[in-house]
């Protein structure tokens, strides 16, 4: 597996990208990775009388309470595994990709023989940008699942290393990637897998822009995928966000307003907010503009997931009303955010937009949707209405 490097084992991110838990975390983190280290047996004298740090009013708060019983030596690997994947779950939500990376990790050391442990790993990599670790847990996690059976697993790394190859503007290596994990799915009797590698396929297609392509991969992408599932208000809003790219902003713009009800996470907030601008922009509704606009705003304060690409539908959303400053601004700032995340689709998104706006080009023009499309809109619209209501 791979093997920390002195900063990450020191957890020194944790500091440097945290607010006011952050030394909590950082004592967490420390505490654990030498807990695995030692032992169950060997930690009892070494933890011990240990001084506590306790996290209160946060959702952390109950996770406190795991990393105390480290301490006193009353804790199993078990317990410790699922309080670091908690702690990853919440950081990946707040868009602290690094110290998602550092507990996602420090949980797959706990169990080195679990591929779902070592997917979830490399996920949280390829979110914090660490391209070769994620795909030295994708590979290490592929392995393992291929020989112990675990085939849900297998999947799972092959997209994430599809996902990962997406993400760095290698299309092709990406397709064969995603195109192995749906024939696995099939193969296997994945149904839901099957669904989250079209789903994959899809937006592959769409950062092509290839969308008749993209749309033949979401029709199956939704046959496959249950209606009550924790994906479906994800494939709903790419979904919303490529008929907007295609210039269906009117049909685009209630469901991922009706998304943004139904999503948690700073990040995924930021990226719905970033989406809705492009939407609302292309639908001439001035006031969902401003107000998205402002929520990206003030929350794109760090190079995180997402922030690049909601600065980038915020500028196109800007342009389609001819507000060409603003749109200048929102698209400069996404193409730095971009380089410095080494996001190519997102710094070449830019780059266009700002290639158009130095021509004078003029805005896209709306589109009326078709009627399948607006009976589509219609059935998820009622969909995510229904889960907002739970």
């Amino acid at each position: 597996m791979p093997a920390p490097s002195s900063q990450w084992f020191d957890g020194y991110p944790i500091l440097e990208e945290v607010g006011d838990v952050a030394v909590a975390l950082f004592q967490w983190y420390r505490d654990l990775t030498l807990w695995t280290a030692v032992g169950n047996e060997q930690s009892r004298d070494l933890f011990n009388g240990g001084s506590e740090i306790k996290i209160i009013e946060s959702p952390l708060e109950a996770t406190s309470g795991v990393f105390g019983k480290l301490l006193k030596g009353e804790i199993q690997a078990e317990e410790l595994c699922a309080a670091s994947l908690q702690v990853a779950e919440w950081a990946t939500g707040e868009g602290y990709s690094a110290t998602a990376a550092l507990f996602a990790e420090a949980a797959a050391r706990l169990f080195p023989g679990d591929p779902d442990l070592a997917f979830r790993a490399g996920r949280a990599n390829r979110h914090n940008i660490a391209h070769d670790r994620a795909v030295v847990w994708f590979q290490r996690g592929i392995g393992m699942a291929r020989r112990s059976g675990n085939w849900p697993s297998y999947v799972d790394c092959w997209l994430g290393w599809g996902n990962l190859e997406i993400s760095r503007g290698r299309y092709g290596v990406a397709r064969r990637y995603l195109n192995r994990a749906f024939r696995a799915a099939r193969k296997y009797n994945l149904r839901e897998l099957g669904g989250a590698a079209q789903h994959d396929l899809f937006m592959l297609a769409v950062d092509q822009r290839q969308f008749d392509e993209a749309y033949r991969h979401a029709a199956v992408a939704l046959e496959l995928h249950d209606v009550n599932h924790a994906s479906f208000p994800f494939l709903a809003h790419d979904l919303a966000q490529t008929w907007a790219l295609d210039g269906y902003g009117s049909v685009a713009l209630p469901i991922l307003q009706a998304v943004r009800k139904v999503i948690d996470g700073v990040s995924a907030q930021i990226q719905i907010a970033g989406n809705i601008a492009g939407a609302a922009g292309l639908a001439g509704d001035l006031d969902a503009f401003f107000e998205a606009w402002d929520v990206v705003s003030n929350a794109a304060t760090r190079p995180m997931p997402y922030v690049a690409a909601a600065l980038a539908s915020v500028a196109e959303g800007a342009f389609a009303l001819k507000l060409h400053k603003q749109a200048a601004e929102s698209a400069t700032k996404a193409l730095r955010i971009a380089r410095e995340r080494e996001e190519p689709t997102e710094e070449r998104r830019a780059a266009d937009l700002l290639t158009k706006l130095r021509n004078g080009e003029p805005p896209p023009s709306a589109r009326p949707p078709p009627k399948d499309m607006e009976a589509l809109a219609s059935m998820l619209l009622q969909q995510l209405s229904r889960r907002a209501d739970r």
